[in-house]
């Protein structure tokens, strides 16, 4: 079986989802406003922001993000 290395545009690491959520806070001029258009508590982002939370699927939704289930082929595994 030959390695392939797969590059999706547009994919985002949970610390570009941070970099992102705290850019559109701070575009809002608030969490709660944010929070209260996705459906989520202020609370849950400023978690998210201070590494206190995992990015998870609500969150990444709330900035228009999917977070998308990938399996991984392991080297070696039969």
């Amino acid at each position: 079986m030959s390695e392939r290395t797969v590059t999706i545009e547009g994919v985002m690491s949970p610390d570009d989802i941070r970099k992102e959520l705290s850019r559109r806070c701070e575009k809002r001029g608030a969490k709660s406003e944010l929070a209260r258009k996705a459906g989520i508590s202020p609370s849950a982002i400023s978690d998210v922001l201070s590494r206190r939370r995992e990015v998870n699927e609500q969150i990444a939704n709330a900035i228009g993000y999917m977070a998308p289930r990938f399996f991984m082929p392991v080297r070696g595994k039969v």
